[in-house]
């Protein structure tokens, strides 16, 4: 359609968007049939570019390929690796320094973090819909014209769209699947005294906002704990801890029944247990969790096994409680400015709100793109889970009546959003195919 100078799109008739929505309404009718929709932006398909999009019924029985790409944070690794467990498959796993994509193309391709997510449109580019991309996160999905679905925490993105879908809680793995997975060494967990007491360490707990004296404070605390309910202690660190802040953490706590990767030993092929092991162990052994750090995944992964979860204090800040430079604070009010202009609804002469054009429409079109990125409006997730009583704070020694009282978990999200992207690629539901992860 044509658009004019400031103002929006004349009409959406015969885009790729308008004759793949006749096509998925005329699909939900013959679920059975497996159809295709090649598509170009201009008259010709080999200069103008082409887009294939495809429904119904996956051919064959062959299980999809996937690839999972992401910055290297903690929670966007954990997250895309749930999903892709619960999606079955074969896949591999790439980074920042993996190296340039090419085909054969995978056939779903999950992406989360927001340095990352250029690599990932360049591949849908290249691939002309043969890969299915699923964007988790604002970072990833903004702009969200760039990828085949959008999941997002409810209230980062502003405005609706039908790609995009929002949700409440990050993507976990289901305490189900996480101890039918978790091998021997849960077992050899299992047979400490209990209650198992695990600490959880994020990865900002390395940093130097963390004084010796709040370390010995908090070890003080899971140590009288133990004592308390005649339990063991579990320490779980992620691989980003530096050897040095990891040794604070240890001598804090004084005696430990287990202490990481140092103590899992091998498995059964001689390799020397993976952190993934030895976290699916941990959760399936751990009677109570103590998180230390703001990892949001890691929390909601604590927080589905429904067993209690308290929270350590949160990260102490650098000179006091700076909220940032000046550069940052006039981002902020640039981003608040562009969002309440986005969102005006100006009169027309008749008094009533006229379409959005000109600036308004200038300044949501900046946000859709991906150029202004507005705070979210929810808020973080550590203090949800705290007003719901989900997690409690650990702010003293813990006694037996501190373990109970716990509500049941909120659902899960992964299930729901598995099951999109099953229907996108025409798998049948209830896939629970473990998933194979070949060096990448």
């Amino acid at each position: 359609p044509r658009r004019r100078l400031l103002h929006p799109p004349a009409g959406t008739a015969f885009t790729a968007d308008w004759w793949r929505s006749h096509f998925e309404a005329a699909a939900v009718r013959h679920p059975q049939v497996r159809w295709t929709l090649l598509t170009t932006r201009g008259r010709d398909f080999a200069h103008d570019g082409h887009h294939l999009v495809a429904g119904g019924p996956r051919p064959g029985a062959t299980p999809p390929r996937i690839w999972t790409l992401t910055d290297g944070d903690p929670d966007h690794e954990r997250e895309t690796s749930a999903l892709a467990n619960a999606l079955g498959g074969a896949c591999a796993v790439f980074g920042p320094g993996s190296p340039v994509f090419a085909p054969p193309w995978p056939d779903l391709l999950i992406v989360a973090g927001r340095s990352e997510a250029e690599r990932a449109r360049r591949l849908r580019a290249d691939a002309h819909g043969h890969c299915l991309v699923v964007a988790l996160g604002q970072g990833a999905a903004v702009p969200i014209d760039g990828v085949d679905l959008a999941v997002v925490p409810r209230g980062d993105v502003l405005f609706p769209h039908p790609r995009l879908l929002e949700i409440d809680f990050p993507l976990v793995a289901s305490p189900s699947r996480a101890a039918a997975r978790s091998g021997s060494l849960a077992a050899r967990l299992s047979a400490l005294p209990g209650p198992r007491i695990v600490v959880r360490l994020g990865a900002e707990t390395g940093g130097p906002a963390w004084a010796p004296e709040a370390i010995e404070a908090i070890g003080r605390r899971v140590e009288a704990s133990a004592a308390r309910l005649g339990g063991s202690i579990l320490l779980w660190s992620g691989p980003g801890l530096a050897r040095d802040r990891l040794e604070l953490w240890r001598r804090a706590f004084g005696r430990l029944a287990f202490e990481g990767a140092e103590d899992a030993g091998r498995d059964a092929a001689g390799r020397p247990t993976s952190q993934e092991e030895i976290g699916r162990a941990l959760l399936a052994a751990g009677d109570l969790f103590v998180q230390v750090g703001a990892e949001e995944a890691a929390l909601a992964e604590l927080v589905a096994t429904g067993r209690p979860v308290f929270v350590g204090p949160e990260a102490p800040r650098a000179g006091g409680a700076s909220r940032g430079s000046p550069l940052d604070a006039l981002r902020r009010h640039v981003a608040d400015s562009v969002v309440a202009r986005a969102r005006a609804k100006p009169a027309n002469d008749r008094g009533t709100t006229r379409p959005q054009e000109g600036l308004e429409w200038l300044c949501a079109r900046a946000i859709e793109s991906g150029r202004v990125r507005p705070r979210g409006a929810r808020a973080p997730l550590r203090a949800r889970l705290l007003a719901g009583g989900h997690v409690r704070p650990f702010d003293a020694p813990l006694s037996p009546e501190d373990r109970t009282g716990f509500p049941p978990p909120p659902p899960s999200e992964l299930e729901r959003v598995a099951a999109h992207v099953r229907k996108r690629l025409g798998m049948p539901d209830g896939s629970d195919e473990p998933v194979q992860s070949p060096a990448g």
